[in-house]
């Protein structure tokens, strides 16, 4: 048994640095550097406008914005990107 955990060992080390190089160039490309960024959780939060009653869209009134919240860009924080890239590999 302790064989097999001596052979599997190096391995998934190796894994664990490639997910990590993943996440860390992830996290740097596509995080959010300003607020105009096309990254950044308050431009990509579901947006609601108000609909007038021939189907036009009002402009006069403000949009709804949905609240982000850590699962709207999760290259935004390290550890949340350690997480994608972890389940984009499995």
């Amino acid at each position: 048994m302790i064989g097999v955990a001596k052979t599997v060992f190096p391995f998934l080390v190796l894994l664990f640095f490639i997910v990590l190089g993943y996440a860390q160039a992830f996290f740097i490309v596509l995080r959010s550097n300003s607020i105009n960024d096309d990254n950044d959780p308050w431009n990509i939060a579901t947006k609601y406008n108000f609909i007038n009653s021939d189907g036009t869209i009002n402009n006069n009134i403000t949009t709804i914005i949905q609240d982000p919240d850590s699962n709207t860009n999760l290259f935004n924080w390290f550890f949340t990107s350690l997480l994608a890239v972890y389940n984009l590999l499995t």
